[in-house]
């Protein structure tokens, strides 16, 4: 047996839908006995499968309690923060690629397709490979279109943590437009570059840096590291757009939060924590992470 509370992701989600998303191997004939012999209860009260969730709610069910949210395919391993039968959300390591490179080469949406299915995974967005983070997955090629729409139409909130170097006091925002050179894969801010706009917030100080909170208005290429180098406040680790020697070993982004509203599942808010090598980025440095 196993109980949950209902999540702001799952409120106003069908019963059955939120159970499959949970318990994505348990067989539907398994789970449609449990609510015939009145073994899935809501706030104690049997439950039908077509049933509304409301956040806060509690749900018992009668198997054991779902495995730790890591799916294993032949190429590495994908962890869950929130899947369903449109979106698959993952928090994505950094050092992986959010598409292959080459044909059969390891990224996000290889080891995602490997697991199989009718339909094969698709990535809505793409991550730089050295940043961390939210990513969405979408499972139909309807969901696939609607998310394209909606990020191309900037309806979806992309929220970042960045460590820069330097202290940032003021909230702020830059507005340059960037232009990137093809062959060098380097961008520049350019006024014959396409409009490009970041708001920043600083979130705690520590010495000689500050951990930021970045949000895209735009999504350009490398945006927020040629935005934050422009004003003076390079990403730690970043050694294309900031000093050459540096301490860790990449440039310490994170993608924290993506938000958004769709149809089938209302409003939704997905975040992942700061991956280990930020985190011992900010303690090496006193930033306080126990206030965030």
């Amino acid at each position: 047996m196993d109980r949950f509370k209902v999540s702001s992701h799952q409120d106003g989600r069908r019963l059955d839908k939120v159970i499959r998303g949970i318990w994505p191997s348990l067989p539907l004939g398994a789970m449609m006995k449990a609510f015939r012999k009145k073994q899935v209860r809501v706030d104690g009260v049997r439950a039908t499968f077509d049933q509304r969730l409301m956040e806060g709610q509690e749900v018992v069910v009668p198997w054991e309690p779902a495995e730790d949210p890591v799916v294993v395919s032949s190429k590495g391993s994908l962890e869950t923060i929130y899947r369903d039968d449109h979106l698959w959300v993952i928090d994505k390591p950094p050092g992986l690629l959010s598409q292959p490179d080459s044909k059969g080469g390891d990224s996000v949406v290889t080891r995602a397709q490997s697991i199989g299915g009718e339909f094969k995974p698709q990535a809505v967005h793409r991550l730089d490979r050295n940043t961390s983070g939210v990513m969405i997955l979408a499972l139909s090629g309807k969901v696939l279109r609607e998310l394209s729409s909606m990020w191309r139409g900037r309806e979806i909130t992309k929220t970042y943590w960045a460590l820069v170097s330097g202290e940032i006091k003021e909230a702020g925002r830059v507005d340059a437009p960037l232009l990137k050179d093809q062959d060098s894969n380097k961008v520049k801010v350019d006024r014959r570059g396409q409009d490009a706009l970041t708001l920043y917030t600083p979130l705690a100080s520590g010495e000689g840096c500050t951990l930021c909170e970045v949000v895209l208005v735009t999504g350009r290429s490398h945006q927020i590291r040629v935005h934050m180098a422009h004003i003076g406040r390079p990403l730690l680790g970043d050694i294309k757009y900031g000093p050459p020697h540096q301490r860790e070993r990449r440039p310490m982004l994170h993608a924290r939060s993506i938000s958004l509203s769709m149809a089938a599942t209302g409003d939704l808010l997905f975040e992942a924590p700061l991956p280990d090598d930020m985190v011992q980025a900010c303690l090496k440095r006193s930033v306080d992470l126990d206030s965030l």
